[in-house]
């Protein structure tokens, strides 16, 4: 039976192109379906795997990029894009493999076309958008929704940041949109950057006073070795307090 996750296994291995052959992969492929696959199931995948990379060798336009054109020229592009799908795949197969990626494609150009209609109000165009969203696929929606909840709290986090709001008024934003369990562990995030970004600052300097002391090369940079090994105990600590060693040589003060 065709299915996206069937795709996405053979995604899986064609991502690995470039260090391996296509020939190798589609040996991987079929030998990775043979050991999965009951008997009786491994004809069918392997005539998808045949169409699928017979697919992938026809002119496959790329993405469609919303920035650059019109909602009907997108509209176009994407029937195109359908009509190509169809020649290689039955409607059923076409649908199970690239339905939820056609039903995006169509909600983003609806709603472009909403969002450019200038005989809307914002009101109706908020209606109008979401009632497109909530006739998304509901696994869609559900990656959609949490999409839009990420941007929503990361842009709303940035605001509060931004004019010097407390902890405490993020811990709220945060509980109101993902809820208190996550607005917990967000917090032990904050937490736990805040003390490693003091950490690195203070390497840091101490590490440029070590430098600016004028003695010999090789007993600054044992002086250096021993003051990272004190400084953070892991030894992925280090591996990144390294790489902000390099960035502060090359004049980048940031400490993310």
């Amino acid at each position: 039976m065709a299915t996206l996750g069937v795709r996405r296994c053979f995604d899986y291995f064609f991502s690995s192109l470039g260090e391996k052959s296509e020939a190798q992969l589609i040996f991987d492929i079929r030998q990775h379906l043979e050991s999965k696959l009951p008997p009786a199931a491994r004809p069918y995948a392997l005539e998808l795997l045949g169409k699928y990379v017979q697919y992938r060798h026809s002119e496959v336009p790329p993405a469609l990029n919303l920035e650059d054109q019109s909602p009907e020229s997108l509209r176009m592009a994407l029937e195109s894009l359908k009509g190509l799908r169809l020649r290689y795949f039955t409607r059923d197969e076409a649908n199970a493999f690239f339905g939820d990626d056609e039903a995006y494609d169509q909600y983003n150009i609806a709603v472009m076309a909403i969002l450019n209609d200038a005989s809307l109000s914002k009101q109706q165009k908020d209606g109008r958008i979401a009632t497109l969203a909530a006739q998304l696929p509901p696994t869609l929606a559900k990656n959609m929704s949490a999409s839009q909840q990420y941007n929503l709290l990361q842009s709303k986090t940035d605001e509060i940041k931004t004019r010097g709001g407390s902890a405490q008024e993020i811990y709220a934003l945060r509980e109101s949109i993902v809820g208190a369990q996550a607005a917990e562990r967000l917090a032990k995030l904050d937490a736990e950057n805040a003390d490693w970004r003091q950490r690195v600052s203070k390497f840091l300097d101490l590490r440029a006073q070590i430098l600016a002391s004028g003695g010999a090369v090789a007993e600054q940079q044992q002086a250096i070795t021993a003051l990272r090994n004190t400084t953070f105990s892991a030894p992925e600590e280090r591996i990144r307090a390294q790489t902000y060693e390099s960035m502060r040589d090359n004049g980048d003060h940031r400490i993310f």
